[in-house]
């Protein structure tokens, strides 16, 4: 917006217009916004942790398998003594029974253990799926609904017809600069004035020129 007002009119004008309407109505829109957010937080702030989207469940039972993917690694790069699983055939003799043997192994799960990583779990894919939901909260009713609905709103035509005198007095006023410019243009033109009255008594100019010249 100060880029558009900077474009579209002189500095003075665009620096109060900024500082005289379109600040104080940003104050408004970004206390608007901020309520908004907190009231986006405040469940995961001090609710329950809650959540219907099945997603929830997914990302639990990927967290599970990744785990005993990588248990199932281990056991098998200890069988076959090898530092990593290739991708090509490999040609192996071995005893399935002890293969399937060091496959199970750990296999019965501590309840402690086991407790602590579905905790764990439960914790992750949670984060994952309110995570997604305040990011999609905050960018349609807090960002969306709440700030760039509101910007065109700033300086309509409605609220425009609607300033005060007094703030359309301080709007359009004259700077310090303008001020002075505009005195020193004025005492430019009485010396000119009287110069040319003068040449005219001396009958320099006879006239010739002169008409066209006014006061501004």
């Amino acid at each position: 917006m100060e880029s558009i007002l900077q474009h579209t009119a002189d500095e003075e004008t665009a620096t109060a217009l900024l500082s005289i309407v379109v600040a104080p109505a940003m104050e408004v829109i970004k206390a608007g916004l901020w309520s908004e957010a907190d009231k986006i937080l405040e469940p995961h702030i001090s609710g329950h942790p809650i959540t219907y989207n099945h997603y929830l469940t997914d990302n639990v039972q990927k967290a599970q398998a990744q785990r005993l993917r990588l248990k199932l690694e281990e056991h098998l790069k200890s069988f076959f003594n090898t530092s990593e699983l290739s991708s090509g055939l490999v040609n192996y003799k071995f005893d399935m029974l002890k293969l399937f043997d060091k496959l199970t192994v750990g296999m019965e799960p501590d309840m402690d253990t086991y407790s602590c990583s579905m905790a764990i779990d439960m914790m992750e894919a949670y984060y994952k799926v309110a995570l997604k939901t305040v990011i999609d909260s905050v960018s349609t009713l807090a960002v969306e609904r709440c700030l760039l609905q509101k910007l065109p709103g700033i300086l309509n035509p409605a609220v425009v017809c609607e300033l005060p005198d007094d703030i359309v007095s301080r709007i359009a006023a004259e700077g310090p600069e303008s001020v002075v410019k505009r005195e020193q243009a004025t005492e430019k033109l009485a010396v000119l004035e009287e110069a040319m009255v003068e040449l005219r008594r001396l009958g320099t100019l006879g006239g010739q020129g002169t008409e066209g010249i006014t006061a501004v």
